[in-house]
């Protein structure tokens, strides 16, 4: 019963510091009531008769956090797909080339990871979210630069040779 109390502790206080939104937020919600129970029990002076309800709710917070990392995954999954086609509809796409276009869309693909279903792979996809949300905002940023500085230097070569064709023949006949 020692170790299921320490577990439940563990997996209680780690709930109580998930985020209040997403997925996350979820899994914490719905434990609640649960964790709570929990709380009140283990302050009572007969809590070890309580062993066969701790350990069911261990089962179920096991249970549960298995199923929020699953979800996650995919959900991340889902999110850098739809990250690599917004990035394809930025305007500045088509000013690179297909050897940085398949650069960006590998360098979106080593932001996928397989976390374990439990608590220690919740906290490594929560970690990675914050992790996504930069690395595409810095994706982005950084094809828009190219971009635009491509674009600028286009239009300054073709200004030159318009200005070359211009000028009058310095030849002396």
């Amino acid at each position: 019963m020692e170790q299921t109390l320490r577990q439940l502790q563990h997996y209680r206080s780690r709930m109580t510091a998930l985020p209040d939104s997403g997925i996350p937020g979820q899994l914490k919600a719905t434990m609640a009531e649960e964790l709570t129970q929990l709380h009140e029990r283990l302050v009572q002076t007969d809590f070890y008769t309580h062993a066969a309800d701790f350990n069911t709710l261990l089962t179920s917070l096991q249970t549960r956090v298995h199923t929020t990392v699953l979800q996650m995954g995919e959900s991340q999954h889902q999110r850098l797909q739809e990250a690599a086609q917004e990035l394809t509809q930025v305007p500045e796409w088509g000013e690179l080339t297909q050897e940085e276009h398949t650069s960006v869309l590998a360098d979106l693909e080593t932001l996928t990871l397989s976390a374990t279903p439990d608590l220690q792979g919740l906290q490594t996809l929560l970690n990675q979210e914050l992790g996504i949300h930069d690395r595409v905002h810095e994706l982005k940023n950084r094809m828009v630069r190219q971009g635009q500085e491509r674009r600028r230097q286009r239009l300054e070569d073709e200004k030159a040779r318009r200005n070359k064709k211009a000028e009058p023949s310095s030849r002396v006949p």
